[in-house]
């Protein structure tokens, strides 16, 4: 999933829940331009709004923590997942994925 997939995401859920660029900006304390760069893809945001969007917006963000050994690097093998975080609640959403609250 690339930066524009997620800004795509957002603004998806953004017109789901029937809210402007302006009113989701007011609502995690950024500005409309904020709103409309994060939503085009722009690759550098602040992660703190983004979480604030996320959550104003009902989203989830699941994140798998690879663990890599040297070995499995200078082969090339495939990594595998060490452990998994989701926030804000933990969720049966599937690795690598925003799904709706």
């Amino acid at each position: 999933m690339s930066h524009k997939d997620i800004g795509a995401l957002v603004r998806q859920a953004r017109m789901d829940a029937g809210l402007s660029q302006t009113d989701l900006g007011h609502k995690i304390g950024a500005s409309r331009y904020w709103v409309a760069e994060f939503e085009q893809g722009k690759p550098r945001v602040e992660f703190g709004l983004v979480l604030k969007t996320f959550r104003a917006l009902g989203l989830s963000l699941t994140i798998d923590v690879i663990r890599w050994s040297s070995a499995h690097v200078s082969r090339g093998s495939e990594m595998t997942r060490a452990t998994t975080a989701t926030w804000p609640q933990p969720l049966s959403a599937s690795a690598h994925r925003f799904s709706r609250m």
